[in-house]
């Protein structure tokens, strides 16, 4: 059983990274370094850490040790050639979702792992698998006590911000994508996740509706469920003027919902709509968590447990590939 000292590394500056940072901080971990291309953003990070930049990657991998944990949370055409870095040390990686800038890109990355000897354990960071309601419906359809899953509908966006249209995201040469990988690939994820299926495609809108730019601000999939057979309509959108997260799983006798991610989308809510084996008028019965989003020090935890040979129920690079061909056949379309 391996074990993990509580050293980590961070390649790649920006939000995602010190929101990763700070939860690894939270949970006792000693930062032993950043690394970014912009020197200044490296080290102005690392030191509000109490740490310091690194002029390589390899020097970071080299200050964290082999038991230790690096995180990659660059920009998505980076992503790839970082981990590839961090697996040929043999050290443990957290990757940022979608875990690549396209389907090659993961492709190549797991024939890489599967060729380079290394027994590095390897996340990938969809961390709304790990939000208390997301794993309350989890539960709820895995127990089949209102049946099986018949038909999922899934919102989820935000409205951009002045000048949106000219960061990073919006040029597919770093991107790889637009709304369809930044807050689609969470949703394609999850279906997934909840229902323990492989996802058939069946139809895709993506459009770009208003803020101009070379990728999708908007993106509406159909998709369907390759064992039960399922349907699932989901929509991610640059142009939700007032964040919103609302996922609904119809089963055979209830509606199970999640809505809000806390924060600006809203107190994180559980229902269920129980209509019975008569399928009368529901009963309607809520949980609101707590608003502190705790999914990033949960999914952390899970990925710690997994190195330690616990069972996980994190993303895995295969999960980032089959959101991929999803996503892939959705821009092909």
């Amino acid at each position: 059983m391996a074990s993990v000292s509580k050293r980590f590394g961070l390649i790649g500056a920006g939000l995602i990274g010190k929101k990763r940072s700070g939860a690894l901080a939270e949970l006792g971990f000693e930062m032993a370094g950043v690394f970014d291309i912009d020197e200044s953003r490296a080290s102005t990070l690392a030191h509000s850490f109490g740490s310091v930049a690194k002029s390589t990657i390899q020097e970071l991998i080299s200050s964290v040790g082999k038991d230790g944990v690096i995180v990659v949370a660059t920009p998505h055409c980076e992503l790839t050639k970082a981990a590839m870095a961090v697996v040929e040390s043999n050290v443990n990686l957290l990757l940022e979702k979608p875990g690549a800038m396209s389907l090659e890109d993961v492709t190549s990355l797991i024939d890489f792992i599967a060729h380079s000897g290394s027994d590095s354990k390897i996340a990938v960071g969809f961390n709304h698998r790990f939000h208390p309601g997301i794993l309350a419906m989890r539960e709820a359809i895995f127990s089949r006590r209102y049946g099986q899953v018949k038909f999922i509908r899934a919102v989820y966006g935000h409205g951009g911000r002045l000048g949106y249209e000219r960061e990073w995201r919006f040029d597919p040469a770093i991107s790889g994508g637009g709304e369809l990988l930044d807050q689609g690939s969470h949703l394609i994820d999850l279906v997934r996740f909840l229902t323990g299926e492989d996802l058939l495609y069946k139809f895709s809108s993506i459009s770009n509706i208003f803020w101009g730019g070379k990728v999708e601000d908007n993106a509406i999939l159909n998709l369907a469920g390759s064992n039960s057979g399922f349907e699932a309509l989901l929509h991610a959108s640059w142009t939700e003027w007032k964040n919103k997260f609302l996922l609904e799983v119809f089963c055979e006798s209830a509606k199970v919902e999640v809505s809000g991610l806390g924060g600006s989308y809203g107190a994180e809510t559980f229902r269920i709509y129980d209509m019975g084996e008569k399928l009368g008028p529901p009963q309607i019965s809520s949980v609101e968590f707590k608003p502190d989003d705790l999914s990033w020090k949960r999914e952390i935890v899970d990925f710690i447990g997994a190195i330690e040979g616990n069972e996980s129920i994190g993303a895995t690079v295969f999960d980032s590939r089959a959101v991929f061909e999803i996503v892939q056949r959705s821009y092909e379309a």
